[in-house]
């Protein structure tokens, strides 16, 4: 099928996610597909940095999901650095990409949604990078064990944010410093099952007054005294 792919060269959206036969040698059959706006591989666990070669030379992409295509690399991450009309990009899952995909993600000017969960290679050293990313309003970085409250301290400059997710993390309540200036903008943000947290960690979510939707599950030292001052407006405290 994927060999007959060039035939529909006015295909804008293409979903092969759970093709898991899917190889570096079918995505080259469809790198010719120029008109590409949406190309979603979750999933696709034979392909490798060879894939993003081809993937690279699709330059109208705004979105691209590569969910649980575990054998990429630094390397290929580096290949997309062409795409700059990107707008969203998923990496989640991607396990062995490392902090060091940032210096190329940094690049991508234009992008509104990160999601890189579940990235445990993903240390503080690179992460002052992710501040280039000023049009960011949705970031996903829950579960990324090899983060630390200096490395989430350079999230402080996206202030477009409005949907943050650093659920099942390493915080510490003075490492959500950083969320006072994201005050404006952000309306959902997730911090459930940061199990260091105690009631001091919400003093520094009070001051968001544009929530919406707050996620504290599984933070089992919070206690009465620290949610009862959260503001009345938090709508809803999942």
């Amino acid at each position: 099928m994927l060999r007959h792919m060039n035939k529909f060269s006015g295909l804008t959206a293409l979903n092969v996610c759970f093709c898991p036969k899917i190889t570096d040698e079918g995505v080259l059959c469809f790198s010719q597909l120029r008109t590409l706006r949406s190309l979603i591989m979750g999933d696709c666990k034979m392909i490798t940095d060879v894939s993003l070669t081809y993937i690279s030379s699709l330059t109208s992409l705004v979105r691209l999901d590569l969910n649980s295509c575990q054998n990429l690399t630094d390397t290929g991450i580096g290949y997309l650095s062409s795409l700059t009309s990107l707008r969203e990009l998923v990496l989640s899952f991607c396990k062995k990409i490392t902090d060091n995909s940032l210096l190329h993600i940094a690049g991508l000017s234009n992008l509104v949604s990160l999601d890189l969960a579940w990235c445990n290679l993903i240390r503080d050293t690179n992460m002052k990078h992710i501040s280039a990313l000023s049009s960011l309003r949705r970031l996903e970085l829950s579960h990324c064990e090899g983060l630390t409250d200096s490395g989430f301290s350079h999230i402080s400059g996206l202030v477009s944010l409005s949907v943050l997710n650093i659920s099942g993390n390493k915080l510490s309540d003075t490492g959500l410093q950083f969320l006072p200036p994201l005050s404006d903008n952000l309306k959902q943000l997730k911090i459930g099952f940061c199990r260091r947290l105690t009631d001091k960690a919400l003093e520094h979510v009070c001051p968001l007054t544009s929530l919406t939707s707050l996620d504290l599950r599984q933070c089992i030292r919070l206690t009465d005294s620290g949610t009862l001052p959260l503001p009345s407006f938090f709508l809803c405290i999942v």
